[in-house]
């Protein structure tokens, strides 16, 4: 399913125009969200941003950002679990198929990014319910477990950019060495 999807995006440079700019818009809006929590309070980046994250050091950071940013934030968790995170998903998981295809490599390693985006939304959700909860305090399990998919949410992202870029250098590196060595022939 989401390799078909993937194969859709990328085969069509419309769709894919279409999800960059449906990235771009909610990256600018989640960053003026975030601009207005960082800059107001100096409360640091967002748990989400961070990787990992213990139990007190939310609560403090909400505890920083007050009221105004405890709602800034949830308009920013908003955008995060639609359209962002779908945005992300479908923009490198397109690209990386069609790298992996070129490459002539297995197309399995495109899964990653749907995995997360898994534990993107573990998480945001997890952080979430636990600002509106605030100032009442949750089980630490549910912080420690927002945690671990944060974690997992950046190792998968970090993996998938990772290929792509490699990918995409592999390819352009074999393809100018080959069209070097047909003009030299």
């Amino acid at each position: 399913m989401f390799i078909n999807l993937f194969r859709k995006i990328g085969s069509s440079p419309k769709l894919l125009i279409g999800v960059l700019l449906l990235e771009i818009i909610s990256v600018a809006f989640m960053m003026h969200k975030l601009n207005h929590v960082v800059m107001a309070f100096g409360a640091g980046a967002p748990p989400d941003f961070r990787f990992g994250y213990k139990p007190r050091d939310f609560y403090v950071w909400l505890e920083k950002i007050g009221p105004y940013g405890r709602k800034q934030y949830l308009d920013m968790v908003m955008w995060d679990l639609f359209p962002y995170m779908e945005c992300y998903t479908l923009l490198i998981g397109s690209l990386l198929l069609k790298e992996c295809e070129v490459a002539n490599r297995k197309i399995d390693m495109v899964m990653v990014m749907p995995f997360a985006m898994a534990f993107d939304v573990v998480e945001t959700l997890l952080n979430g319910y636990v600002t509106l909860q605030f100032p009442h305090k949750v089980d630490d399990y549910m912080i420690v477990a927002s945690s671990v998919a944060n974690q997992l949410k950046w190792i998968s992202l970090g993996s998938g950019a990772l290929s792509l870029s490699l990918l995409f250098m592999h390819n352009h590196i074999c393809h100018i060495y080959t069209v070097q060595g047909k003009k030299s022939d």
